[in-house]
């Protein structure tokens, strides 16, 4: 009971990360509602007219006014401002509602035989909501509800029967509302575990950073966006020094102690927006933006020299050793180039000595 009153919890309160996903996954979904619905609302016409000629002539253009629900479709495949979206849709349906009590009251007996109708604009709220927050989906459900009510109160809805309306309508509102409930928690549960598997395919398990694929993906949009700026970039490559010597003096399990304080250091030292990733063994690729040389070649030394002071204990031994790092400057032609001429440096710090940084000026323009 308390995982699920957790889960409820966590579903009313969506970050917007999940909202923006959310409305992602749905937004041709509700399309596809609004142009059923506002196909639905004319053909109805037909039956209408079977049942009553007179009263559904005199509906006509009421039932135009659900054409309005193509214009929604429309809006929301090239909008995507989900406040401006959750208001239009909104007024939609409940504009569609008010016309939809106008056309019973033109009906003989509309008003008795038409209440079952209501039920549909739980059903399609349902629906067309699932791409938002389920604090708004539960409340407009309950305003869906209510509006009837009101428009008797005020006399719009003529000879409109409350107690027959409630006992129909308010039981299948709760149950629109349950089932929202349960919709938008199955979401949560996809998307958390669609989190967790993305997260694993692009992440190294041993130090939890970035795994070279995701450095890729990620790094070539970051490559291509400075690339059209014509602004230089940053990439970095950094390898362990004699690191085959830990391995076969301390073990593999101080190695891998070893290839996980790397992770922590950069952590320490690198902004958030910064990337990078283990690219294999003892082997990290670091990728920046919007930094100049000199403030490079500041933080690359003192990440150089954090290493050099560090220590890292295994089994009641203190070990440290130093890394090399080789630095790509500018802007080549593509990403895989940045990567080589960095890999380049790196070797040239390797083999100069190591513990040193190398940096690589490359051509911009």
């Amino acid at each position: 009971m308390y995982i699920l009153i957790a889960n409820v919890y966590h579903a009313l309160l969506e970050n917007n990360d999940i909202r923006k996903k959310k409305f992602a996954d749905n937004r041709l979904f509700s399309i596809a509602i609004f142009i059923i619905f506002g196909f639905v609302g004319p053909v109805m016409w037909i039956w209408d007219y079977v049942t009553d000629p007179i009263g559904a002539k005199d509906t006509i253009m009421l039932r135009l006014i659900f054409l309005l629900l193509f214009l929604v479709a429309l809006i929301f495949k090239y909008i995507s401002n989900l406040r401006s979206l959750l208001i239009i849709t909104v007024l939609a349906i409940l504009t569609i509602e008010i016309v939809f009590v106008d056309i019973l009251n033109h009906l003989d007996g509309g008003m008795t035989y038409g209440i079952g109708g209501f039920i549909y604009f739980l059903l399609a709220e349902i629906m067309c909501f699932q791409g938002f927050s389920l604090v708004y989906g539960l409340l407009m459900l309950f305003f869906t509800a209510l509006l009837p009510h009101l428009l008797g109160i005020i006399g719009f809805a003529e000879n409109f029967q409350h107690s027959h309306y409630a006992a129909l309508i308010w039981p299948a509102t709760f149950i629109a509302m349950l089932l929202q409930t349960i919709l938008s928690l199955n979401y949560l549960r996809r998307y958390r575990l669609e989190q967790q598997l993305e997260l694993l395919s692009n992440t190294d398990p041993m130090t939890d950073a970035y795994n070279r694929r995701y450095f890729y993906n990620v790094g070539e949009s970051i490559f291509l966006k400075n690339k059209r700026k014509n602004t230089p970039i940053i990439v970095a490559m950094l390898d362990i020094d004699n690191f085959k010597n830990i391995n076969d003096e301390y073990g593999h399990n101080a190695g891998d102690i070893g290839i996980k304080e790397v992770s922590k250091i950069l952590s320490k030292y690198l902004r958030e927006s910064d990337l990078f990733a283990r690219f294999g063994g003892e082997e990290f690729c670091i990728l920046l933006e919007d930094i100049s040389l000199e403030d490079a070649k500041k933080l690359f030394e003192r990440v150089r020299e954090s290493f050099e002071k560090n220590t890292f204990k295994y089994n009641d031994i203190e070990i440290n050793y130093t890394v090399s790092i080789g630095v790509a400057f500018g802007m080549a032609d593509s990403l895989e180039d940045m990567v080589r001429l960095s890999d380049n440096a790196l070797y040239y710090s390797k083999n100069n000595g190591k513990n040193r940084c190398t940096f690589k000026l490359v051509h911009i323009g």
